[in-house]
């Protein structure tokens, strides 16, 4: 992985009771709460150093743009393989490929759970315990919980 800094997010509290639902108030605000969080670790980093990939799921998504906000010349990509929201089949084969092909320096991937809990376990870290809006970041061959408040 030639990553130097890989930020692994769960999306921002979503509506319930809906089909890839979208943020509520309460998600709107933990994800500017996270975007922050970001923008305090990664002081002195220039935007264009920053790379965003998030799921195609609707959560996400809207997580994904409020980071964007803070990050607004970043480059932001959708991928269905980092879930959907409705039909999650959890390639992880697929996603340490793109992470070796990557040339970036500073990743963002805003995905669900199963992926702040599992991806760590496929890099041989030990599975790492998350709540909405939380995630870990992997630098240094090191992986850490990262949490948004």
């Amino acid at each position: 992985m030639n990553v130097k800094k890989l930020f692994l997010l769960r999306h921002a509290k979503p509506f319930f009771g809906f089909v890839d639902p979208g943020l509520g108030d309460c998600g709107k605000e933990q994800a500017r709460k996270l975007a922050d969080l970001l923008k305090e670790n990664l002081i002195g980093v220039p935007d264009s150093d920053i790379t965003i990939w998030t799921s195609a799921a609707r959560d996400a998504v809207e997580t994904s743009l409020i980071i964007l906000d803070v990050f607004p010349d970043s480059d932001l990509a959708t991928y269905k393989k980092l879930g959907d929201g409705i039909k999650n089949d959890w390639d992880f084969d697929w996603l340490i490929e793109k992470l070796d092909n990557f040339e970036g320096q500073i990743l963002i991937i805003v995905s669900h759970l199963e992926y702040v809990q599992r991806f760590p376990r496929v890099l041989e870290f030990l599975e790492n315990s998350s709540d909405y809006a939380q995630g870990v970041l992997i630098e240094d061959d090191n992986c850490f919980n990262f949490y948004s408040y």
